[in-house]
């Protein structure tokens, strides 16, 4: 997350573990969800432009950037229902990006009244089977090299498919995303614009 002036941060307690929020600005509620493969500083661009105009709330979820690792069951739903809660947000407006966005949509569906607008970006969708031939073959050799306790080349496996996709090749994908990834997923990654294989 960046450092912003007016940004105030905390920490929420939830069930097992805490999550890192930070909030600026007033007005009506926002409430930024990051993707799966980044934390909430994927917002640093949109965070103080949409602060402006509204009370603007984003958390690195469980096992994301400052909240807590993940050290027993959870569930992201959960927690963002226990940190709409507990910082009262009133049905707050949402953008939400891929997994978050499937958090987000979950959540939505089990309390209809959760949330006053949703802007979901690639929404991952519970329940929804890939079948996608190159998305399977991604998550097969991510899957051996997390088996095999290969844990770089598997973050490196994900980060690949995810920042080129399946048919781009690595310089085709812009040095900013790139960079933007690198500090949004906390430098867990091998890959940045430096290591991009030419």
């Amino acid at each position: 997350m960046s450092n912003t002036a007016s940004a105030s941060s905390s920490r929420i307690d939830v069930d097992g573990g805490q999550l890192h929020v930070e909030q600026a600005g007033a007005g009506p509620d926002l409430l930024m969800v990051h993707s799966g493969i980044t934390d909430s500083g994927m917002w640093d661009g949109q965070f103080n432009d949409f602060a402006t105009s509204f009370h603007v709330t984003r958390y690195d979820m469980r096992g994301y950037g400052s909240s807590s690792a993940i050290d027993a069951a959870y569930s992201h739903v959960d927690d963002l229902k226990h940190l709409i809660e507990v910082l009262q947000l009133d049905q707050p407006r949402v953008m939400a990006a891929s997994m978050g966005a499937r958090v987000v949509l979950d959540l939505a569906l089990r309390e209809n009244r959760a949330f006053n607008r949703l802007l979901l970006v690639g929404p991952a969708v519970s329940g929804y089977g890939f079948d996608d031939p190159a998305l399977r073959a991604c998550w097969d050799e991510m899957g051996a090299a997390w088996d095999a306790g290969d844990m770089d080349k598997a973050v490196d496996i994900e980060t690949r498919f995810w920042i080129n996709g399946p048919t781009r090749t690595a310089e085709e994908a812009s040095e900013e995303c790139w960079s933007t990834f690198a500090v949004c997923s906390g430098g867990s990654s091998n890959c940045s614009p430096t290591t991009i294989p030419k």
